[in-house]
């Protein structure tokens, strides 16, 4: 049982308990060294039975013997993709056929964008081999993109879940979907976030509409579920609104570098005025304490703004 007052004494306890027994540590999905340091606390010198493994999307970043985990092959990747927009591979015409080996290259294999590809399929079910590769490829968007991988300077995840917004319903409310999907920037990775607390920050994102006719919060709650249901159904949001909502880290990085630092500290802002407004009404019907909104870059905004919303 640890007795460490801070986390230096807590890990140098950890290191000096691990000495004389065998442990295996597993460090998940590590994304930069720096975080990896201060928790591999075990003494891996010769003498050592102990091992670490650290999961990571990045090549080369860290020390250490490296298994490269092989991608999925393209008739796995075929599989995956049409398995997952319900589609019997045995009734493919050979049209269809070659634009599904098409979209898993353009995915990159990779299972999350090939989730995102066919929700995609299963939403043009008539003529997802034509509309799907053209989404993937970027002609809607006027940005026709060299060879099948890519050369725009976007990454694979960047590119597919573009494509995915792209193929939204095409309404008035579709930039406002796209608001809400970049707005989830203020949640920070992992975080299953209550529908209770996406409820009571109805308001915070949906608006005021165009200013025409007052809506209630009655409204704005519907309205904003409609357009969470639409970034579940593209793959883009995972959960239920039956209880929680979450998105991939992936998706977290991507709604992320769509604001500045600036831009996502008046976010957060926005959000605690909510939520207060929310306490003070008693309306809201959830604990504040439940919401946790991501650290700016500025310290002592990033306390400041965890003070307001759980509380001294």
């Amino acid at each position: 049982q640890l007795k460490a007052a801070d986390f230096e004494a807590a890990r140098a306890e950890l290191s000096k308990a691990s000495r004389e027994i065998k442990v295996l540590l597993l460090l998940d999905d590590v994304w930069d060294a720096k975080d990896e340091r201060p928790l591999a606390f075990l003494d891996l010198g010769p003498a050592s039975r102990s091992r670490c493994i650290v999961t990571t999307r990045i090549r080369g970043r860290f020390k250490g013997a490296e298994l490269d985990l092989a991608s999925l092959s393209a008739e796995e990747g075929v599989h995956m993709l049409l398995a997952s927009a319900a589609v019997d591979q045995a009734d493919l015409t050979e049209a269809q056929a070659a634009a599904a080996l098409k979209i898993v290259r353009m995915c990159g294999a990779l299972p999350l964008t090939l989730a995102v590809a066919a929700s995609m399929i299963a939403l043009h079910p008539s003529d997802w081999a034509e509309e799907v590769p053209a989404l993937l490829s970027g002609e809607d968007r006027g940005e026709l993109l060299e060879g099948e991988a890519g050369d725009s300077g976007m990454s694979v995840e960047e590119r597919v879940i573009m494509a995915s917004l792209q193929s939204l319903p095409a309404s008035a409310e579709r930039t406002q979907i796209e608001a809400l999907f970049h707005s989830l920037a203020i949640f920070p990775e992992d975080l299953q976030v209550p529908i209770a607390v996406m409820d009571a920050l109805a308001p915070f994102f949906v608006g005021e509409g165009d200013g025409k006719k007052a809506q209630s919060a009655t409204q704005k709650k519907s309205k904003m579920r409609k357009w969470l249901q639409q970034l579940l159904a593209h793959s883009l949001l995972k959960g239920s609104l039956d209880d929680r909502i979450f998105l991939h880290d992936v998706m977290g990085v991507y709604v992320a570098k769509q604001h500045s630092a600036a831009g996502l500290t008046s976010m957060q802002r926005g959000v605690v005025d909510t939520v207060l407004v929310c306490c003070h009404n008693k309306k809201g019907g959830f604990n504040s304490r439940a919401l946790w909104t991501a650290p700016p870059a500025d310290k002592e905004h990033s306390w400041r703004l965890c003070r307001r919303v759980r509380g001294p």
